[in-house]
């Protein structure tokens, strides 16, 4: 009895892990694509996540790092321009974040970006078209 309650328990602990790493993932794209008005290929990758939060206050952020393929850059890029998003070339001017995490990644790059700021939180989104990547920052002070 006691070896098949110890494999059931760890088939439900699996089952937990990977349906929260899921949920995490969609629950992301899906906040991308509200704040950011884009529509995400299904093939969107997350490549890494960056966070930093405090435990005393809960201030903190979040950074999310996604590969997206050639094609969708391409088919990004009229939305981005109707949209509220700001062209930007590392190279020729500075990044109004330059000085954050998430300016530190954009080095020799050139995209679109948006910041969205509410009350305490702020989340700005780079559509990166040198690296093919696309970067979502949520911060809360």
């Amino acid at each position: 009895m006691g070896i098949i309650s110890n494999n059931l328990m760890k088939k439900i602990l699996i089952f937990l892990i990977l349906f929260s790493l899921v949920s995490c993932r969609n629950s992301t794209i899906e906040d991308v694509e509200e704040y950011g008005q884009l529509r995400l290929d299904e093939n969107t990758k997350c490549l890494t996540e960056i966070k930093e939060w405090n435990d005393y206050n809960g201030n903190g952020y979040e950074i999310i790092v996604f590969k997206i393929e050639k094609n969708d850059v391409i088919n990004l890029t009229s939305t981005l321009k109707s949209k509220e998003y700001v062209y930007y070339n590392t190279l020729q001017s500075e990044l109004p974040f330059k000085e954050t995490e998430l300016g530190k990644l954009l080095i020799n790059s050139s995209g679109y970006y948006l910041i969205k700021k509410l009350e305490n939180e702020e989340r700005i989104i780079v559509v990166d078209f040198e690296n093919n990547k696309l970067y979502y920052s949520y911060s809360v002070w």
